[in-house]
């Protein structure tokens, strides 16, 4: 299977998927007539739009004519009518998995797997290629600036992918480098247990060993740690002193990181503009990659304090003395209780108040109780209407069930809302001086954190 010649027509049944997004729009700029359709308008689909891509908002197999290519992802239903139709006509038909294994083909592929960390694990690898001036392309699902999707696929030397293992296919990739952030239970609706999800990385470890590739594993995993006796070459970075790539020492200073870092050969300050030890770990798993690069590591730890971050990953959006306001994409219990960790590491004199949207009642089911555990840094919830992905409605987990679970199993206070007017002034009224605002949600949990913060702006220049 090979991508068809230029100018040929490629379609995307879901273009706005965030692995199918930065795919759509590389291969536009390498000169396909590239289509898609979608349920709704979203800022990703904006985007493709504004590019020249059309984009339906309806799946109908009129969309599909006269293309040599159709692209699908895991969301995409059986049932649906674009894609009935290309296996009746027996059209070029790709997961979208197998059109990112087929751009690797010919590079040094670069995979960026685990539970969390992924989009900004591989932006911050990006980042590095970039300052060492290296062609690349790299295929993320977070926004952030570098990706280089302008870049001819043809010349680009290097291919960094955020390798999502939500649904099993990131066992097809044959990676040079992969990247293993941590290893946590999560997609259990896919996997239905922890060890189905240790087997998957295990295949995903068979294919780097027999493309004789590099591991860069995090040490303080232990799962981790287990799965490297899989590959010979391997680099292990964290916070103990058996890893290859450690921490030393860290400071948090508002938006700001102080990390020092040993190797065997090296000791080196880094600052990055980024907080939370989550994001250490983040960044020790770029510093491994530079090291299996080969990069000049003076260069790379200079380099990190110019990283200019990942839309939705702990986004500050309002940043004034009284009250800040962040934007954060956490939608599993792990995530969230890092980001809480590391808004009360970096301003411990701060009150946090969250926005929460669920995500999927199949991943509420599956990890509940963890969720409940994981507001333990925060003073009050904001509870959303679960956001369903498409699935079937479960009243079980109404927002009143939630908040009032919250409050009861999980020690906070919290209460249901909607995103109506009513809703913003409810949160206004409880904000006062020194509190942090932050939505976390997959979903439109972050629509009420803009509008909070256009309202504070326009009040803001109204006293100027």
């Amino acid at each position: 299977m090979t991508i068809p010649t230029e100018e040929n027509h490629i379609h995307f049944i879901g273009i706005g998927g965030a692995g199918m997004a930065p795919m759509a729009q590389l291969l536009h700029y390498n000169g396909y007539l590239v289509s898609g359709s979608d349920q709704k308008k979203t800022p990703k689909t904006k985007k493709l739009e504004d590019l020249g891509i059309k984009i339906s908002y309806t799946h109908s197999c009129k969309h599909i004519q006269n293309t040599q290519m159709v692209v699908y992802s895991s969301a995409i239903k059986e049932n649906n009518p674009e894609l009935v139709k290309a296996q009746k006509d027996k059209k070029n038909l790709l997961h979208r998995s197998d059109l990112l294994h087929l751009l690797m083909q010919g590079k040094t592929s670069i995979c960026v797997s685990g539970t969390h960390g992924k989009s900004t694990t591989s932006a911050l690898i990006t980042h590095l290629i970039n300052a060492h001036g290296t062609p690349s392309i790299s295929i993320i699902g977070g926004e952030t600036k570098g990706c280089n999707l302008k870049n001819k696929i043809e010349t680009a030397h290097y291919l960094v992918a955020e390798a999502d293992e939500s649904d099993g296919t990131f066992i097809k990739y044959n990676p040079k480098i992969a990247v293993i952030t941590n290893i946590k239970s999560d997609h259990l609706d896919f996997y239905k247990s922890y060890a189905n999800i240790i087997s998957a990385f295990s295949k995903h470890l068979t294919n780097l060993e027999k493309n004789s590739g590099t591991l860069v594993y995090n040490a303080d995993d232990e799962t981790c740690v287990k799965l490297s006796q899989k590959v010979t070459q391997k680099i292990s970075y964290g916070f103990k002193p058996s890893a290859d790539i450690q921490c030393m020492s860290y400071n948090f200073k508002e938006n700001q990181t102080f990390i020092q870092v040993a190797t065997k050969e090296h000791k080196l300050f880094m600052n990055i503009p980024i907080i939370g030890k989550h994001n250490i770990y983040n960044t020790l798993a770029a510093f491994g990659v530079g090291v299996a690069l080969k990069m000049n590591l003076e260069k790379v730890s200079s380099s990190l304090k110019n990283f200019s971050g990942v839309k939705r990953r702990l986004n500050l959006i309002y940043n004034k003395k009284q009250i800040k306001i962040f934007d954060d994409y956490a939608h599993n219990p792990d995530k969230i209780r890092c980001s809480l960790e590391a808004l009360s590491n970096a301003y411990p004199k701060h009150e946090i108040k969250v926005v929460f949207e669920a995500h999927r009642y199949s991943r509420l089911k599956t990890m509940y109780k963890a969720f409940l555990q994981s507001f333990k840094k925060a003073k009050f919830v904001y509870v959303l209407p679960v956001f369903s992905c498409g699935e079937p409605h479960d009243p079980q987990f109404s927002p009143r069930q939630i908040a009032s679970d919250l409050c009861k199993y999980g020690k906070v206070k919290a209460r249901e809302i909607d995103d109506g007017e009513e809703s913003l002034r409810t949160i206004k009224e409880d904000l006062k001086p020194k509190d942090i605002l932050v939505s976390f949600g997959a979903g439109d949990a972050n629509n009420i954190s803009f509008k909070l913060k256009n309202d504070y702006a326009k009040k803001q220049q109204k006293k100027e």
